[in-house]
């Protein structure tokens, strides 16, 4: 068990440290986000440029308090807050369903899907991953084996990559008919 927690634990820090990384790789980059956070129309306009830097900095200090188990801190409290911001985040877009909004998810990036239950589905095994690491790390612990530990962290941050490309992974797999093509010598 103790082996799947810290896996779980990487994959959360990957994720959020992916979903700040690329919120603020360039001043067009946060600009956008702050934009989108204010097309959502959840949250008055004025307050859009606050809660996009709540939500980028809380995404931060995600994997800094799951980064400070290295340190023998509890990465419970990286954990907890993961927990919260992802079921904030699946109450978001399920206000802006409701509301009939199709913004794009400003997730991990630009992206020209709109946010929807793809995004939720995402967000609930995400906050079932997170819900599990911070029960595994609440029950007793068992001494880990380095070697092992080393494993299960490079096959959680892998598995990682499946949740931050969500909307390519969906596309993938989703069975559509070719795109009908026209035009002349097609």
């Amino acid at each position: 068990m103790a082996y799947v927690v810290v896996g779980c634990e990487f994959l959360v820090a990957v994720v959020f440290g992916w979903a700040a990384a690329s919120k603020l790789r360039t001043a067009s980059s946060f600009r956008d986000f702050t934009d989108s956070i204010a097309r959502l129309r959840i949250v008055p306009f004025r307050l859009s440029a606050a809660v996009s830097v709540g939500t980028v900095g809380t995404e931060a200090a995600v994997p800094l308090a799951l980064g400070a188990a290295l340190f023998g801190l509890t990465p419970a409290v990286g954990l907890g807050l993961a927990l919260l911001m992802l079921l904030g985040f699946i109450v978001m877009i399920a206000l802006a369903m409701r509301k009939g909004t199709a913004v794009p998810c400003p997730c991990f990036g630009a992206s020209a899907t709109p946010l929807g239950w793809r995004h939720i589905v995402r967000n609930l095994l995400l906050s079932a991953i997170a819900g599990a690491a911070l029960l595994g790390q609440l029950l007793p612990q068992t001494p880990v084996d380095l070697v092992l530990a080393a494993i299960a962290a490079v096959a959680g941050s892998a598995v990682a990559l499946v949740f931050v490309l969500f909307d390519d992974v969906v596309e993938l797999f989703t069975l559509r008919p070719p795109a009908r093509r026209t035009g002349a010598g097609i």
